[in-house]
């Protein structure tokens, strides 16, 4: 962290009209706290990412602020009438596990209200504001994305000059410097950003181009978007590398141990993937990285604006629009008016009941373990029955807002570059969050206005292209192909110590997977990137030994081009 003599420690990166001038030069740490002070301590006018603490010696408080949106990190414990604050949770833990974090995390990795898997370590929360006094802390959420509501009456010539014009300042501001690479998966957030990035360096002084992009290639299933990326290097000339064809849990490449990032993530198995990013990067001279997480979070929209249509009497709008959907997705329209429409607006105890048949917790999951932390209430379909009926789109929206820092770049990225994600700009994100559901949510045009408000500059072919890759048949592969780890973990898992798993259930989950029966993988592979997580993070990770010939194997069973 970094410290100045004025009273504030921390790390802050703000988003900047204008280079400063050279009357107000300085950190942009110095910067925060001069804003904050000059603002009687609201931290509303700061933008951009940053976590410190201020003391403030005449009333003799400490101000311990976190950005919007936790791109940065902050935590403390207390211990009496002690506070220690730290930018790693790590460094504050006693060695405990927090059952009801990990109940959440396994279910949906998301927003646990302060929570850590430590059980002695709070975080300070995205949007969060404490101020600590010799006789109280008091908690202030001083951002949330629930002050923001869709607006009906919005023109779309309007919308989209108003999200191109935030889009364009956001990356204008974090594209500032040199040697700024970024990342370019093919998909439309990545290539946005990336499009922009070079529109503005054609056109601006003060940004240059791009050192280079970066981009993960797997040839597997729907992976391979070379197309796309090809698209957009073709437009803008931008060099390119390739990370290509990497799995889970492979750690074998450099002898090394993957990094024990300081909390637990949804990825992290693809340790030696982000490693391989970092690196090729890092040659490259650059040290800032572009991303576009953030966009699926508020403009990809959800189906239960169908739901909130009928919860406001729209009944033929909400068919037409269920219609147009199942068309154009080959899905059942009786299924989507069963799910979208009646269930959200049927009788809570009726819908909830329901629910639990349909969307049941993991076997795997321990018996007293699912009671005693009520994991059927955190299933996310039956925690947005808790929201008001005719707001259901908007809870969902706000619920994946302020689950964003979830799904941050960390260990590899936190510890040896710098990761700046132009979509978590907050002006932009708040205009998103006001933008009606037909402004985000279209049949094969999700992120309609994104595709809109970027005309003439994004590639036509990324612009409206339709789907997305995923890597779930590589996740399905790497199950497979890393048998021997995948015993291990789960012969006497650390999940299973802590009461949270049957290990017999999950082993016999396993084996059917990789028999070849079609298990769903989403929350498998969560449980065990977490007891990845908790196997590195206690030193009992053994790398294992180079074996190119039984991966050349494994990959031409596949009919996957090794890339060793």
């Amino acid at each position: 962290m970094e410290a100045i003599g004025r009273g504030a420690v921390g790390v802050a990166r703000l988003d900047i009209e204008e280079p400063p001038a050279a009357s107000v030069q300085g950190s942009d740490l110095e910067r925060a706290m001069h804003t904050l002070q000059a603002a009687g301590g609201s931290p509303l006018r700061l933008l951009g990412d940053f976590a410190f603490v201020a003391w403030d010696r005449v009333t003799r408080t400490l101000l311990a602020v976190r950005d919007p949106f936790g791109v940065k990190t902050l935590f403390y414990r207390q211990e009496g009438d002690t506070i220690i604050i730290a930018s790693h949770a790590a460094l504050l833990e006693r060695g405990s596990y927090d059952l009801e974090y990990i109940a959440e995390f396994l279910l949906s990795g998301g927003e646990n209200e302060g929570r850590t898997i430590y059980a002695d370590v709070s975080a300070v929360r995205p949007g969060e504001l404490l101020v600590i006094r010799p006789d109280r802390v008091d908690h202030t959420r001083y951002w949330s994305p629930a002050t923001f509501e869709p607006v009906d009456k919005l023109s779309a010539s309007d919308a989209c000059g108003r999200f191109r014009t935030l889009f364009v300042d956001a990356v204008r501001m974090r594209a500032r410097g040199t040697k700024i690479w970024a990342q370019l998966s093919g998909g439309l957030d990545s290539s946005s950003v990336v499009s922009v990035a070079e529109t503005l360096a054609a056109t601006e002084q003060s940004i240059d181009r791009l050192a280079g992009t970066v981009t993960i290639l797997d040839h597997m299933g729907s992976g391979d978007e070379s197309d796309f990326v090809s698209e957009v290097i073709r437009s803008f000339g931008v060099p390119n590398q390739r990370v290509t064809d990497y799995w889970p849990w492979r750690d074998h490449d450099s002898g090394e141990a993957p990094v024990a990032s300081d909390e637990p993530y949804m990825s992290f198995p693809f340790f030696a993937r982000d490693r391989a990013i970092v690196n090729t990067v890092r040659r490259g001279g650059g040290r800032v990285l572009l991303s576009g997480l953030g966009a699926d979070h508020y403009l990809t929209g959800n189906l239960y604006f169908i739901s909130d249509l009928v919860a406001r009497g729209h009944l033929w709008q909400a068919a037409i629009e269920l219609r147009d959907w199942c068309i154009t997705t080959h899905s059942s329209f009786w299924t989507g008016v069963n799910t979208y429409a009646w269930l959200p607006n049927a009788p809570r105890r009726y819908a909830r009941r329901q629910m639990f048949r349909s969307h049941d917790v993991p076997q795997w999951y321990n018996q007293s373990f699912v009671r005693r932390y009520a994991i059927r209430e955190r299933l996310p379909r039956i925690r947005l029955l808790a929201s008001p009926r005719g707001r259901r789109f908007a809870a969902d929206v706000e619920w994946q807002v302020a689950s964003v820092h979830t799904a941050i770049d960390r260990a590899e990225f936190s510890e040896r570059i710098e990761m700046r994600y132009p979509f978590l700009y907050r002006p932009l994100v708040e205009f998103g969050l006001t933008l009606p559901f037909h402004m985000r949510a279209r049949a094969l045009q999700r992120k309609w206005i994104l595709r809109q408000a970027l005309k003439g500059v994004l590639p036509e072919k990324v612009r409206t292209r339709t789907g997305k890759g995923t890597i779930g048949a590589r996740i399905r592969w790497a199950l497979r192909n890393e048998k021997q780890r995948i015993a291990t973990m789960t012969r006497e898992p650390m999940l299973a110590e802590l009461g949270c798993i049957e290990p017999k259930t999950l082993r016999a989950v396993v084996r059917l997977l990789q028999q070849g029966e079609n298990i769903p993988t989403p929350r498998l592979f969560t449980t065990l990137s977490l007891e990845t997580w908790l196997r590195v993070r206690s030193g009992q990770w053994k790398v294992a030994p180079q074996d190119p010939a039984h991966d050349s194997e494994a990959m031409r069973e596949y009919s996957i081009p090794p890339s060793l």
